[in-house]
C-alpha cells in the first residue's frame, strides 16, 4: 500500500499522534471547515477568493526553509523539499483551470484532506525553528555535519524528510482535491444567481421563440395540408357525382326505351285482339244465326213430336230427341259396344294384355280421384294419364287404347257423380284434365261422350220411352238410375246424380285450356240449349237447366250476349210454366235465378272456374 491509499483521515491522525500537527492549529480548522459542503449546491468547483486563500496557504509553506549555516549540504538536501514537490502556486486569475480539465487530467486514490497539507506545513516550521534556536544556542554544533559524515540523521530531519517525500506525491492531487472540495461547499453569491436567473430567463424565452416558431410552422403545414386534403375530397365528390349523374341519365335513358319498346308492343298486342275480337264476334254471330235457325227447325220438330205424343195414352212415355241428337247417340252407342264386345273380349283372352292393362288402370285411378284445383297438379295428372295411354296404344295397339280409355271416361263420370253433388267447384279440375286429354287424343272425345250418353242421357238432350218389353230394372238401367243394395235409389237422389254428372258435361264445354285448344267447345252449349228448349219438359228439366246456367251460363252469356239473352229470356217466360207439377220445386229454383240475371244483366261466374297458379 502506498501514501496514495492512505485515508487523508487517517494521515491527520497518525500527523496529531506524532506532534506534527497541533490539534488547535488554525489552517486544520479552516481546511476542515472547507470540508463541509452547503446544502442545496450542485457544482463543487471552489469561488475565486477561497482559491486564492488555499493557494496563499500553499505558496507560504512552500516559500519557507530551513537554512543550515555551517554546511552546504543542509541547503542542498532542503531545496528540493520546499513546496512539497508544488511549483509556485500564484493568486492570479491564471493559475485557474477549468474543472473539466482538473477532472480530465487528475485522479485520487482515495480520500484525503486539505489539512494533512496544513498540519506537515506547522510541523516542518515548528521542525526548523527548533534546530535554528540550537544552532543559535550552540553555533559551534556540528551536529549535521557528523550526521552527514555519519550517515545518521535527526529523527526529526528524517521525519520532515519524509513528509516532505509524502508531499511530493500527494501535492498535485491534494490542490486539485482542494479546490474541488472548496468549490462544493460554497454557496454562490447574489451576483450569481442574478446571473443564473437571467440566464434561465434567456432560456426561457428562447425556449417560448423556438416553440412559438415550430408552432407556427406546424400549423401552417397543417392548413396546408388540410387545404390539399379538402381540395381532394371536393374533387373525388365531384367525380362521384358527375360519375352518378351520367350513370342516373344512362339509367334514364334505358328506362324510357324499354318503356318506348313495351308501349309499342302494347299496341300492337291490343291491335292484334282487337281484330281477333272482331272476327270472333262476327263467327259467333254467324254460329248463332245458324243456331237460330237450328232451334227453329228443331222447334218445328218438337211441335210436331208434341202432336204426336198428344195422341198417344197419357200413361205412355214418349222419345224426344231431335233427329242430330240421335244420330250421335247411335253412335256413341256403337263405340260401346266396340268396346264391350270386341275390345274386352281380346284383353281378357290375354293374360299379360290383361295384367298390363290392370297396372295401367292402377296407375291412373287413384291420380282422378286425388285431383285438386291447382295449376301445376292439374298438369301433372294430365301428363301422366296421357302418357299411359300412349304407353298401352303402342303396346297393346287400339283393343288395349280403347281399354285404358274407356276405363278413364268411366272413372271420371263416377267421380262426378259422387264428387259434384253439393257443390260444382271440383267439376273444373276435371274437365282441364279431359280437355288437355283431348288435344293428343281426339278419340278420347267419342268415348267419353259414349259413357255420358249412357250415364247421363240428358246429355244429347234425349228423354227415354218405355218400351212395352222393358221390365222395371231394364227400364230404370236405360234411364241411368244407380242400384242400391236394396233395390236402386230414389228420385231425388237420381236427379241430384244426374245433375251433377250433367254439370260435368257443362264444365268440359266452358273449358280454354292452357296449352291447345279445346275440341268440344262452348258452341254445344247452344246446341243442346236448343235441343231442350224444342222438347216437352220433364221432371228433372229445370234443375238441368239450372245446373247449366251455373256452370256455363257466364262463358254463355259473353259469348252470344243478346242471343243468349233471347234465349234466357223466353225459357222464363214460356218454357218454365210448361214444367209439370212434379217439377215445381226445380222450376221454382229456374225461375229466381233468370229474374235475378234480367235484373243484373250479369251471370256470375261459377266458384272454382278460375284455377290458381
Amino acid at each position: 500500500m502506498t501514501i496514495h491509499d492512505l485515508p487523508i483521515e487517517f494521515i491527520l491522525s497518525r500527523s496529531l499522534s506524532e506532534g506534527i500537527v497541533k490539534k488547535d492549529d488554525p489552517n486544520l480548522l479552516n481546511l476542515r471547515l472547507s470540508q463541509s459542503r452547503a446544502n442545496g449546491l450542485v457544482s463543487f468547483r471552489p469561488s475565486q477568493p477561497l482559491k486564492n486563500n488555499l493557494l496563499s496557504t500553499i505558496n507560504r509553506s512552500k516559500k519557507y526553509s530551513t537554512r543550515v549555516d555551517s554546511s552546504s549540504f543542509v541547503d542542498n538536501r532542503h531545496k528540493n523539499v520546499s513546496g512539497y514537490g508544488l511549483a509556485d502556486l500564484s493568486s492570479s486569475e491564471e493559475s485557474e483551470s477549468d474543472s473539466s480539465d482538473e477532472d480530465n487530467n487528475y485522479s485520487f486514490r482515495g480520500k484525503r484532506s486539505v489539512a494533512t497539507l496544513s498540519s506537515t506545513s506547522n510541523r516542518v516550521s515548528e521542525a526548523k525553528s527548533t534546530t535554528r534556536q540550537n544552532r543559535t544556542t550552540n553555533p559551534n554544533s556540528h551536529v549535521d555535519y557528523v550526521a552527514h559524515i555519519t550517515g545518521r540523521m535527526d529523527p526529526w530531519e528524517l521525519q520532515i524528510q519524509k513528509l516532505r517525500d509524502e508531499g511530493k506525491e500527494q501535492a498535485p492531487q491534494l490542490a486539485y482535491k482542494i479546490g474541488s472540495q472548496r468549490s462544493s461547499s460554497m454557496i454562490s453569491r447574489p451576483h450569481d444567481n442574478e446571473d443564473i436567473a437571467q440566464r434561465l430567463k434567456t432560456l426561457a424565452l428562447e425556449v417560448e421563440t423556438i416553440r412559438d416558431k415550430r408552432k407556427k410552422e406546424t400549423d401552417a403545414m397543417n392548413h396546408e395540408l388540410s387545404k390539399d386534403i379538402d381540395d381532394c375530397l371536393a374533387r373525388i365528390k365531384e367525380e362521384r357525382d358527375t360519375a352518378v349523374r351520367i350513370r342516373e341519365e344512362a339509367l334514364k335513358q334505358e328506362q324510357l326505351e324499354k318503356e318506348r319498346i313495351a308501349k309499342e308492343a302494347e299496341d300492337k298486342k291490343k291491335a292484334a285482339m282487337a281484330e281477333k275480337e272482331e272476327q270472333e264476334k262476327k263467327v259467333k254471330e254467324a254460329s248463332a244465326a245458324a243456331a237460330a235457325a237450328t232451334a227453329a227447325k228443331a222447334k218445328k220438330i218438337a211441335d210436331d213430336a208434341a202432336k204426336k205424343a198428344s195422341m198417344a195414352t197419357s200413361n205412355a212415355a214418349s222419345v224426344f230427341v231431335s233427329g242430330a241428337a240421335d244420330k250421335e247417340r247411335q253412335h256413341y252407342k256403337s263405340v260401346l259396344d266396340y268396346i264391350h264386345n270386341e275390345v274386352m273380349v281380346a284383353i281378357d283372352s290375354n293374360k299379360a294384355v290383361k295384367k298390363s292393362c290392370a297396372d295401367a288402370k292402377r296407375e291412373i285411378v287413384p291420380l282422378i280421384g286425388q285431383l285438386i284445383n291447382v295449376r301445376d297438379e292439374i298438369l301433372r295428372v294430365a301428363i301422366t294419364i296421357d302418357g299411359v295411354f300412349k304407353k298401352i296404344r303402342d303396346a297393346h295397339g287400339d283393343n288395349g287404347y280403347y281399354w285404358i280409355m274407356n276405363i278413364a271416361a268411366k272413372k271420371f263420370v263416377q267421380q262426378a257423380g259422387n264428387d259434384l253433388l253439393v257443390k260444382v267447384g271440383p267439376a273444373f279440375p276435371m274437365a282441364h284434365v279431359i280437355v288437355l286429354l283431348f288435344t293428343n287424343h281426339p278419340k278420347f272425345l267419342d268415348v267419353m261422350m259414349a259413357r255420358f250418353s249412357k250415364k247421363c242421357p240428358y246429355v244429347m238432350p234425349m228423354y227415354i220411352a218405355k218400351d212395352d218389353s222393358d221390365t222395371p230394372d231394364l227400364y230404370m238401367k236405360k234411364l241411368g238410375y244407380a242400384r242400391k243394395d236394396k233395390g236402386w235409389e230414389s228420385e231425388a237422389q237420381y236427379d241430384a246424380r244426374q245433375c251433377a254428372i250433367f254439370s260435368l258435361y257443362c264444365a268440359i264445354m266452358q273449358t280454354e285450356p292452357t296449352v291447345g285448344r279445346n275440341i268440344y267447345p262452348i258452341t254445344h252449349a247452344w246446341t243442346w240449349m236448343a235441343r231442350v228448349l224444342n222438347m216437352p219438359p220433364r221432371a228433372i228439366t229445370p234443375a238441368l237447366i239450372s245446373s247449366f246456367v251455373d256452370v256455363c251460363g257466364h262463358v254463355y252469356l259473353s259469348t252470344y250476349r243478346n242471343q243468349a239473352m233471347k234465349i234466357f229470356r223466353l225459357t222464363m217466360t214460356d218454357f218454365v210454366p210448361m214444367v209439370p207439377k212434379e217439377g215445381v220445386a226445380g222450376a221454382t229454383r229456374l225461375k229466381t235465378q233468370l229474374e235475378d240475371f234480367m235484373k243484373s244483366g250479369h251471370i256470375p261466374k261459377a266458384e272454382g272456374r278460375d284455377i290458381p297458379n
